[in-house]
């Protein structure tokens, strides 16, 4: 008697469960309106459906008491079979959309699986296509660069003309001729090595031309390198055990890293430059710089008039003469705060206006003060460099 009791309670509580859930569907007619409380009751904690423990644990036992009495009072399993189906014929309602809501979730992250799989293996192919590319072209690139080589060589050999309309060959033997010899050039750029003696880090020269500037360094235990465009002095240099590379000065500077040289120096160059790059070239070189560095650029004088009538206008590939105010102010646009004009001595002309020698004139002195100041315009430094240090 108290088992049916007990299994007559069980299913009321099923009924009333389910009389609750059917009410809600019928209510909302489906299970947005009210998702929340449907939620709670069909799948949440309060629901027949897998979250009841204490129903379930109910359930358990009672139905595990159910197949024992039943079998030892009536003998047979038909009875105990009919109950459970009654059961759960009863908890099929409510507990069939879970299954299949979670049977349709199952399918779609199945499905989702197997598209990432078919998606990485498109991606594993195409990365391998890509690696296969990335190694053709790094063998044609390898091919491109021995034939640019092999073609430069060949440039070489049959001495093309620059920019100036020289070739190779004219142009060294015009800068040996109008530049003069390489000892007297040395002795010009003396001048600037106390700037350089006391470095802690290389010095770097942009056109290195046929290498008088990083002879001194040598000599002077000073390390020093540099770069030149005009690939024959490059040889010359590299013959005479000088460390010099074939390239462009403004492009070649951009690779140091800032705070990494002790001095940068040109002589000779600017002119041959645009503006824009002039400016680029002295916002590098403070860049590279170490504080306390020099950065010297020597340049011709436009302050001298002989300068015009000598030998900037030789050179061909010169384009303007520089004026050492405008030098200096583009320094200190760079940065640099400490600037000085010097006009060389070494590229001084050996002819002057000569002065008055009479006791004749009442302003003697001051006729030969006015005349030694025109001679300095006429006759002055050929040459000036702008000495910027960076501090």
């Amino acid at each position: 008697m108290q088992t049916k009791e007990k299994v007559s309670q069980i299913i009321d509580e099923i009924e009333d469960k389910n009389v609750a859930v059917q009410s809600l569907v019928n209510e909302t007619g489906d299970q947005g309106k009210d998702k929340q409380l449907f939620d709670d009751l069909v799948l949440g904690k309060n629901a027949v459906t897998g979250e009841d423990s204490n129903l379930r644990v109910e359930l358990g036992e009672a139905n595990a008491h159910i197949d024992t009495t039943l079998q030892r009072q009536f003998g047979g399993n038909k009875f105990t079979a009919g109950i459970k189906k009654v059961i759960w014929k009863i908890l099929a309602k409510p507990i069939r959309p879970m299954f299949q809501e979670q049977n349709l979730m199952n399918h779609h992250l199945v499905a989702s699986l197997n598209e990432l799989n078919r998606m990485r293996g498109e991606h594993e192919v195409e990365i391998n296509h890509l690696r296969e590319a990335i190694v053709k072209l790094n063998s044609q690139n390898d091919y491109l660069a021995s034939r640019v080589q092999s073609l430069q060589k060949v440039v070489d050999e049959f001495d093309i003309p620059h920019d100036g309309g020289l070739s190779d060959f004219e142009y060294e033997d015009f800068e040996n001729h109008f530049r003069g010899p390489m000892e007297e050039i040395k002795e010009r750029l003396k001048m600037y090595v106390p700037y350089f003696k006391d470095a802690d880090a290389p010095i770097f020269e942009i056109g290195s031309g046929r290498g008088e500037f990083l002879e001194l360094m040598k000599e002077n235990n000073i390390t020093a390198s540099g770069i030149d465009i005009f690939r024959p002095f490059v040889n010359k240099c590299l013959r005479n055990g000088l460390d010099v590379q074939y390239g462009d000065g403004i492009s070649f500077i951009k690779h140091f890293t800032s705070d990494s040289l002790s001095g940068v120096f040109a002589s000779q160059v600017v002119e041959h430059i645009s503006n824009s790059d002039i400016i680029e070239l002295y916002r590098e070189s403070f860049r590279v710089l170490k504080k306390g560095g020099y950065c010297i650029f020597e340049t011709p004088n436009p302050c001298c008039v002989s300068m015009f009538t000598g030998a900037f206008y030789i050179d061909p590939s010169h384009k303007k003469p520089i004026h050492p105010l405008y030098l200096e102010y583009i320094a200190r646009l760079a940065g640099f705060t400490e600037v000085e004009i010097v006009f060389t001595e070494g590229s001084r002309t050996t002819e002057s206006l000569p002065t008055i020698k009479t006791s004749s004139v009442d302003n003697i002195d001051e006729v030969n003060e006015a005349i030694n100041k025109l001679s300095e315009k006429i006759y002055g430094s050929q040459d000036y460099a702008i000495i910027a240090r960076k501090m």
